[in-house]
């Protein structure tokens, strides 16, 4: 399965492919680094927070209130 996202920081989109039934345990609520320990760290950063590790590292304030933009194609 082909997930895409963007960084809310930069707008950079981002694509990855994972299993599909890793990705649903992910989104169930199993810890993502259990869910899809073959995503780089910084790709499952990505995916938690909506920001690539250059936003992230740039930015310190609250991201608890992202909403989520992730494509499923």
């Amino acid at each position: 399965m082909k997930i895409r996202t963007k960084c809310v920081g930069c707008d950079i989109h981002f694509q990855f492919v994972v299993n599909g039934d890793d990705w649903r345990a992910w989104k169930r609520g199993r810890p993502i680094q259990d869910s899809l320990p073959y995503l780089t760290a910084e790709q499952r950063e990505l995916l938690l927070s909506c920001r690539c590790l250059e936003c992230f590292e740039l930015d310190e304030n609250d991201f608890s209130e992202i909403p989520e933009f992730f494509e499923k194609f």
